[in-house]
């Protein structure tokens, strides 16, 4: 049977797995370690076969996951990226090993059925304690009906290393993080009912794609703005307000154009609380403009001093042109359903009654005062002309407009009703409006 899974069932499970992590690591125990004993459900196929001898002949480290992330297989390489050797973790929870500022983007990242192997880059716990970054990439199996979750971490550490980013190797790498990171939100942004979700990854993604530990979007809110999503700022950073002024964010939003802080500490211009709370020592930020008028500011930062390239800051000004689209597109859908609802509640409080019928003139829809006039319920209209139904020669066929007099008889009598045809309301549908005839 298919499964589905949504950012809030994900950010759900992690959040729990997270505090069990967190009572366990209280207790003196290594994550993982507190689940019963019948938990550690290794699955005999997946330990054994000709997939585990070539898992184990990769650099890189491949699990077999429950679609709520119990671990039923990891390859031994596992030891040497987090340093727990792959039989302490079979039947344990990935997400108990996640970094929380990580949390929502994942979840938005991985939800399904957008999920296909596209990568992200995560923080985890090693067994030592230390936080590792690690490349993420999960794809739902088997395709028509998926049943489980087959994942594949790699060592992300080492392009994040000073020594390492002048490289040409690293160069491609860093490019390659920054397609995938483009390439996720897209399609996220596509696929995602939930605009917070789309920004939750945004924030999250472009730092990570960039080598930097901390993003957010802030809105355009009281004559300033506020974070509404974070990652690696401190828990209480979502909510925040953040002044225009003497802010990177403020001055990427006020002049409209990307702001840069290289290093943040001999930068004059600012006084950011905001990036203070998160260690930064470089920032960049990027304002987020939608159809007509400003959304918000992109913002990433790292830790140390740092000079953006032009790549770079074409990057981000990409996701922030992703996130302006797909925000876009969720408030004309949102104007579109206020208008739908609107145009509800006008059809269905009119005194006049209104028929909607198609091109045969058969009814697809009437309202209350409709159903009143012709002494027929919409149920003994639908499908079908009124005179199939009523003793009439109302005829509301037709591709022009048009109006008339006509007679029904009605359980209550005889009846003359004026109408009028308003052709083309929406492709092969026409409104007929009724109304009785005085004298």
């Amino acid at each position: 049977m298919p499964f589905a899974t949504t950012p809030e069932l994900l950010r759900e499970l992690a959040t729990l797995y997270r505090r069990i992590a967190e009572l366990e690591a209280g207790a003196g125990m290594r994550a993982g370690s507190g689940a019963p004993a019948d938990a550690a459900r290794e699955v005999d196929h997946l330990g054994d076969g000709l997939h585990a001898a070539v898992a184990e002949f990769s650099d890189d480290v491949i699990g077999v996951l429950t679609p709520a992330a119990d671990i039923l297989y990891v390859s031994d390489g596992i030891e040497r990226l987090l340093g727990y050797r792959a039989g302490e973790l079979v039947g344990r929870n990935a997400w108990a090993f996640v970094e929380p500022e990580d949390v929502a983007s994942m979840a938005s990242a991985r939800s399904t059925p957008l999920d296909d192997g596209v990568p992200i880059e995560v923080r985890a716990r090693h067994a030592d304690g230390s936080v590792r970054w690690l490349e993420f990439a999960a794809r739902a199996w088997p395709r028509g009906a998926p049943r489980l979750i087959v994942a594949r971490w790699r060592d992300a550490q080492r392009h994040r290393q000073p020594s390492a980013a002048g490289s040409d190797e690293a160069r491609r790498a860093a490019e390659l993080r920054r397609s995938a990171a483009v390439a996720r939100i897209s399609q996220l942004a596509l696929g995602l009912p939930e605009v917070q979700d789309v920004l939750d990854a945004a924030a999250a993604l472009a730092a990570s794609a960039l080598g930097l530990s901390a993003g957010a979007f802030l809105e355009v809110a009281d004559g300033g703005l506020r974070v509404r999503a974070a990652s690696g700022f401190p828990g209480d950073a979502r909510g925040r307000g953040v002044p225009s002024v003497m802010t990177l964010a403020g001055l990427a939003h006020a002049s409209g154009a990307p702001a840069r802080a290289p290093d943040l500490t001999r930068d004059g211009r600012l006084a950011d609380a905001l990036l203070a709370s998160a260690g930064a020592g470089c920032a960049l930020a990027v304002p987020v403009r939608g159809s007509g008028r400003a959304h918000g500011v992109l913002l990433v930062a790292g830790p140390a001093p740092r000079a953006f390239e032009r790549e770079e800051l074409s990057f981000l000004e990409t996701v922030a042109n992703v996130v302006a689209t797909a925000v876009d597109a969720r408030a004309a859908a949102e104007a579109l359903r206020g208008r739908e609802r609107l145009a509800r509640a006008v059809f269905a409080s009119a005194r006049d009654g209104m028929i909607i019928v198609d091109g045969e003139g058969r009814c697809v829809d009437a309202n209350p005062a409709a159903e009143r006039l012709l002494g027929a319920s919409l149920d003994a209209l639908r499908g079908r002309r009124p005179a199939d139904v009523l003793q009439t020669a109302l005829d509301l066929s037709g591709a022009d407009a048009g109006q008339g007099v006509a007679t029904v008889a009605t359980p209550s009598g005889a009846r003359a009703l004026e109408w009028a045809l308003v052709p083309g309301i929406l492709p092969g549908l026409s409104l007929a409006v009724l109304r009785g005839r005085i004298g």
